[in-house]
């Protein structure tokens, strides 16, 4: 071999050592950015699941289907009876008023 083309080679060996260097250095750079992404995900996957621990516990104290309907239920009486004391206490209300009026009419005549 000549010396040019020893010149050739280590300018081809210089090359590929520059690329591999820089290509290492990609993968750092990318592996490094992909590690902190990868703890970003982890600590908001961490507090999602606290969130959802947080949920369940609330949802098991919650009261079931069957006691709300419970409930609407025992609304629904109280709701029918404070109609009829309504009722009751228009009635009382009409006689208050005729004594009321009775009233000032006998002091009128007296």
């Amino acid at each position: 071999m000549d010396a040019a083309m020893i010149d050739w080679w280590r300018l081809g060996v210089s090359i590929a050592a520059f690329l591999l260097a820089a290509a290492a250095n990609v993968y750092a750079w990318w592996a490094t950015k992909s590690k902190a992404r990868r703890d970003e995900v982890d600590d908001e996957l961490d507090a999602l699941r606290e969130r959802v621990q947080v949920v369940e516990r609330d949802l098991h104290h919650s009261p079931s289907q069957h006691q709300i309907q419970e409930l609407h239920n025992r609304i629904g009486d109280v709701h029918g009876e404070l109609k009829q004391m309504s009722g009751k206490l228009d009635g009382i209300n009409r006689l208050a008023d005729l004594m009321n009026e009775h009233l000032m009419n006998e002091g009128r005549r007296g």
